[in-house]
């Protein structure tokens, strides 16, 4: 099993990072002690960085190497377009899906932020609301006269249907 990779937290940690995997030069406020100048070492081995100082974690899938695109935890701007991206431009997928999909190419994102943000998605809240109707039966009759039509009359106070009385009656359908 692969070890859990630990995502910058702040930008200065993202830098850090960084410019140690670029030029090999390690931050001074880490030179000093030689535990967490160990510990940073070791931890920077689990990144890759590309040309556009932009942080991956190789993995292994299927003996092929793949890159996921790092996630940083203070980067709210870009974690919100990844999950514009991959619920809302994809059909609104649940939140299974659209933390599969992200996974597959990003690390940093996790499953609850993915079903909050799903969660707060309207789209979503008006199309479950309409799938999940259980007030809403369908009535089948397979003999005439079965389900029975009555009529309700309901008196409004003004209307100038008939002037004699300043009364309007209404009569709604309702089935029962």
């Amino acid at each position: 099993m692969p070890a859990i990779v630990k995502i910058p937290q702040t930008p200065s940690e993202y830098e850090d990072i960084v410019s140690y995997l670029k030029s090999n030069t390690i931050p001074t406020h880490v030179q000093n002690n030689r535990i967490t100048k160990s510990n940073f070492v070791r931890r920077c081995k689990k990144f890759v960085v590309d040309e556009r100082n932009i942080l991956y974690v190789p993995t292994v899938c299927d003996n092929t190497e793949k890159r996921r695109r790092v996630v940083p935890k203070y980067d709210e701007e870009l974690r919100k377009l990844i999950l514009e991206r991959f619920h809302n431009q994809a059909n609104h997928r649940n939140y299974h899906k659209t933390y599969s999909a992200i996974s597959e190419n990003h690390i940093g994102i996790t499953q609850e932020e993915v079903q909050e943000y799903v969660n707060k998605c309207t789209a979503c809240a008006i199309n479950t609301s309409i799938k999940e109707k259980t007030d809403m039966v369908s009535i089948v009759s397979r003999a005439p006269w079965k389900h029975n039509m009555h009529l309700y009359v309901f008196e409004i106070p003004y209307c100038s249907a008939d002037a004699s009385n300043n009364r309007c009656y209404t009569l709604p359908k309702r089935c029962i």
